[in-house]
């Protein structure tokens, strides 16, 4: 009910609502064991990620949902096994990782071209030097193993990830047919 509402809004924000209705379910299901277990604050980082993609600041958004998965990992792990498995079989408790890792993705691939902000119509992108050839390869990989992740985690929106103009970059790898394929398939 809440989600169905927050999609009636405009896009950036029905995303940005979404998301954090997302941490919350995380946040609920993970709370008193990573209490117990301190990490880093990596609801606070997958924040401050959304918010640097939604501005268009690709480095810090990079750095931003980096640091959010890391946590999350971080937190995950230090579970026991049955709060693991349980966890697991929480309803959309992960949609918030699946969300981190699009995103991410999205911004591994807008750099690996030299974009360091939104490909959206009348967007002004902040001049940015091209990245080193090597720097680009990596930026792809980062993209490729973010977007697998996504699509892994339940990512299934094959027409959004072939519109994103910030994916254009990894469309000529022959990887990009075989994660639309992948992303195509009904979740098992």
């Amino acid at each position: 009910q809440d989600f169905d509402a927050a999609t009636r809004l405009e896009p950036a924000v029905a995303r940005r609502n979404a998301s954090l209705l997302q941490d919350a379910r995380a946040n609920a299901a993970l709370g008193p064991s990573a209490r117990r277990r301190p990490a880093r604050d990596w609801r606070g980082a997958w924040a401050r990620g959304v918010r640097a993609v939604e501005t268009g600041d690709y480095a810090t958004a990079e750095r931003a949902l980096r640091a959010g998965l890391a946590g999350f990992e971080a937190a995950f792990n230090a579970l026991s096994r049955p709060e693991r498995q349980r966890l697991s079989e929480e309803p959309g408790v992960f949609d918030g990782l699946t969300n981190a890792h699009l995103q991410l993705g999205r911004v591994c691939a807008a750099r690996s071209s030299g974009r360091e902000g939104p490909a959206a119509p009348g967007a002004v992108a902040p001049p940015a030097p091209a990245p080193t050839p090597d720097r680009a390869k990596r930026l792809r990989e980062d993209a490729f193993t973010h977007l697998e992740a996504a699509v892994e985690l339940g990512w299934r929106d094959v027409e959004r990830l072939r519109a994103d103009p910030e994916l254009v970059p990894l469309h000529e790898d022959p990887r990009w047919e075989r994660l639309l394929k992948v992303a195509g398939e009904p979740e098992r």
